[in-house]
């Protein structure tokens, strides 16, 4: 996975990732530029969602929102929670799953981000 420093202001890309299946001579080159382009899209992201905005390279935690932009943060995160948790999985061995927006909020929001920032 790649890693991203806020103080530094550095994302890490491990040479792993840049391999097949993200990265392959025989793939067009926007396959190539979309999947690398997600993966730093995700991690500028990271910095701008729920734990970003409170995280610190220092091991400090504190919020980077004013009283103001908090609520209009979370009003505006509420839509990934919303849409994602009517998400269903259907599993053989467990039945129907529905996936928990709220759990997996970080993650949406960083794979959305990620995808339009490539593409746009």
């Amino acid at each position: 996975r790649a890693s991203k420093r806020l103080t530094t202001c550095e994302i890490k890309i491990p040479w792993a990732l840049i391999q097949t299946p993200l990265y392959d001579y025989g793939l067009p080159r926007s396959v190539t530029y979309g999947s690398i382009g997600t993966i730093i899209g995700q991690e500028i992201a990271r910095a701008f969602t729920t734990k970003g905005l409170y995280a610190s390279d220092d091991g400090n935690y504190k919020t980077l929102l004013t009283e103001v932009a908090r609520p209009a943060f979370d009003n505006r995160t509420q839509c990934f929670v919303t849409q994602y948790s009517k998400i269903r999985i259907h599993l053989q061995e467990w039945g129907s799953l529905r996936i928990n927006g709220q759990r997996t909020l970080e993650e949406n929001i960083v794979d959305n981000v990620g995808i339009r920032s490539a593409f746009n």
